[in-house]
């Protein structure tokens, strides 16, 4: 049996590792929106116009608008999330002190689903209900399926504010230098050089998101990041093609402003 200060050691190091992972799921969440939403407006606005000033400032303002929204959104869950798990146990404790005999026979019954047998789901369960604290913490996780720490709600919509303007901004990048006229036509579909590029910067920053999500979840990354490619590119092949195909439908022309 490991001695007490290894195993604390042991705890503190997996909690922390727990952690670090829910960030990096917030990372990629929102990295990947960010550049799903910006290389869609982008692409839908120059199917539209052939001005480089026009695509700029329609990325930066989508940009920044997708970061408060996406940042203002995961507060806002989180901290809801958070405040309903803490009045459910402020409804567990009232219960504990109001039925002692009925919640723990309702934890013998729990310890029993998880494969005890009732005699050592009994003795559990007494050990247990002597400390209120450990009493609550068990019934949370058991019977309500969370943990009593709660979240951190501002640190997570700011993390994935962060991740999302990185990511909206990688789509945008090409546009400052890249050639924004026609390099080829077919048909309807008559992209520029700097819409070329930032689809292949899109499609190179998906592709990698996609194989650590595959890493981070034990699944295949090749696999992963050609998905998450495949959608992206969808998505911005849609856009274009709203941006050029639908005016073209009501006579419309493209814009050419600065």
């Amino acid at each position: 049996m490991a001695e007490p200060s290894e195993a604390t050691s042991h705890i503190d190091t997996t909690r922390s590792r727990v952690e670090r992972r829910s960030h990096v799921r917030e990372i990629v969440f929102g990295t990947q929106d960010g550049l799903l939403t910006s290389l869609g407006l982008v692409s839908g606005v120059s199917g539209a116009t052939t001005g480089r000033i026009s695509v700029l400032i329609a990325g930066f303002a989508g940009g920044v608008a997708g970061m408060l929204a996406m940042g203002a959104g995961a507060y806002i869950a989180a901290k809801s999330q958070r405040d309903v798990q803490q009045e459910e146990l402020r409804h567990e404790s009232s219960e504990l002190q109001g039925h002692p005999k009925r919640e723990m026979e309702e934890l013998v019954e729990l310890f029993i689903k998880d494969g005890l047998e009732k005699t050592d789901a009994q003795m559990v369960a007494r050990v247990i209900a002597k400390h209120p604290e450990a009493m609550l913490t068990a019934m949370a996780q058991k019977e309500l399926g969370f943990a009593v720490a709660g979240g951190r709600p501002f640190l997570d919509g700011v993390v994935i504010a962060i991740a999302f303007l990185i990511g909206a901004a990688i789509p945008i990048v090409p546009w400052f230098t890249a050639q924004v006229t026609t390099i080829i036509a077919i048909g309807p579909f008559a992209p520029s050089q700097a819409l070329l590029m930032s689809v292949a910067a899109t499609a190179v920053a998906l592709f990698l998101i996609g194989v650590g999500k595959g890493r981070l979840s034990g699944g295949h990354s090749i696999r992963s990041g050609v998905e998450i490619t495949a959608i992206g590119l969808g998505c911005a092949l849609i856009a274009f093609l709203l941006g050029t195909v639908v005016p073209d439908a009501f006579g419309l022309h493209p814009l050419t402003t600065g």
